[in-house]
């Protein structure tokens, strides 16, 4: 299976390699193009400015390639 090149690409590509080695599941390449999509975050006000999730969110965003 090719791995994509984003860094985000990666990590989950990671991710999904170590899962299905730990419950013996096949990972195989889709049979069909992917499309790209978007991706979106949404917070309730009270904890929009709270440092940690001011924090996950860039995390998040980063790994997605995205600006927060």
């Amino acid at each position: 299976m090719k791995q994509a090149g984003s860094q985000a690409s990666r990590f989950f590509y990671c991710l999904a390699v170590s899962w299905a080695c730990a419950e013996r599941v096949q990972l195989r390449e889709c049979p069909f193009p992917l499309r790209r999509f978007g991706v979106a975050m949404a917070w309730h006000e009270r904890s929009h400015g709270h440092p940690g999730l001011r924090w996950l969110r860039g995390e998040l965003a980063g790994l997605m390639g995205v600006e927060v």
